[in-house]
């Protein structure tokens, strides 16, 4: 009964918040609200997954510190990752201070030096971006393709009885999916400033990640803190983000003043369209797949 009126309350939240996001639209707190919306969306559809894809035991294991550590998971691989390819770029001369990047503020000029401000507006798009790719485009899209797969697999398998869901078979279902949403994942940011091949590879290398992320995990938290982390590390550094740059927040001033090799540091697309962010994102995906095959979770 306490399940069925959790539920109902959620559901009517998000009714409400729909509603008046219709009636008073453009408002100031208009990100607050995306970001409860976005929050209790991906959380239905957390609990649609677990229905499908997991036991009793998985089921309670949603506990407050086991949320803390899976966002503290996602902010250490992110400083972890950008903290190697900064080191690097750097390195090969990658940064000059003959450089400028073109300002971008993605709300009000004389607003943006609030660091609340800008934690909201990230935080809403980072989270409505990873409840639409990796909670419904991989977590929902899986339900139906996998009882597909299974159904067919029955047929062909009438003798042998029928089969039922097992973590292996979802897993690759999973995973698959999980590279279809990545290059899409990619493809969506090509109104970006400066988006190329190089940046849509590591846009598409860095969804997969977030996809890896979910399917381990059943949910978005390590891959939403990831990926805000991300995104705000790049900004202390006073680098742009998918070519969008807000020098207001930088806590290095001018240390990183400009890009000037566009295949190296990014040019004014920011790290994210260097061939530096590929290779080293490209390594940390073989090191996933290394723990892959001794991850014990998705055995039949």
């Amino acid at each position: 009964m306490y399940k069925k009126l959790k539920l109902a309350l959620l559901i009517g939240i998000e009714i409400a918040i729909i509603l008046i996001i219709i009636l008073f639209p453009n408002r100031e707190w208009m990100n607050y609200l995306v970001i409860i919306f976005m929050g209790i969306l991906a959380y239905l559809f957390h609990l649609i997954h677990l229905f499908f894809f997991s036991n009793q035991e998985e089921r309670k294991r949603s506990t407050i510190k086991n949320f803390f550590w899976k966002v503290g998971l996602g902010v250490c691989l992110s400083i972890f990752l950008m903290s190697i390819i900064l080191v690097i770029i750097s390195l090969l001369g990658g940064f000059s201070e003959g450089g400028t990047f073109k300002a971008f503020d993605p709300i009000e000029a004389q607003t943006t030096n609030n660091f609340f401000d800008v934690l909201v507006i990230y935080g809403s798009s980072a989270l409505a971006e990873e409840t639409a790719f990796r909670s419904f485009g991989i977590g929902i899209l899986m339900i139906p393709i996998t009882l597909l797969f299974l159904y067919f697999s029955n047929r062909r398998n009438k003798q042998s009885g029928k089969k039922k869901i097992n973590g292996k078979m979802a897993f690759k279902v999973g995973m698959v999916l999980n590279i279809m949403i990545a290059l899409l994942f990619g493809f969506v940011h090509k109104d970006s400033p400066g988006f190329g091949l190089i940046s849509f590879l590591n846009i598409s290398v860095s969804g997969f990640i977030y996809g890896y992320l979910f399917l381990i995990q059943k949910g978005i938290i390590s891959a939403w803190s990831m990926h805000l982390s991300w995104n705000l590390f790049q900004m202390f550094a006073g680098l742009p983000v998918s070519g969008k740059y807000l020098p207001s927040i930088s806590l290095f001033g001018e240390f990183f003043h400009g890009a000037k090799d566009n295949i190296i540091a990014g040019g004014n697309y920011g790290p994210e369209g260097s061939v530096v962010t590929l290779l080293v994102q490209c390594c940390f995906v073989v090191l996933l797949f290394m723990y892959l095959r001794k991850y014990k979770a998705f055995a039949p």
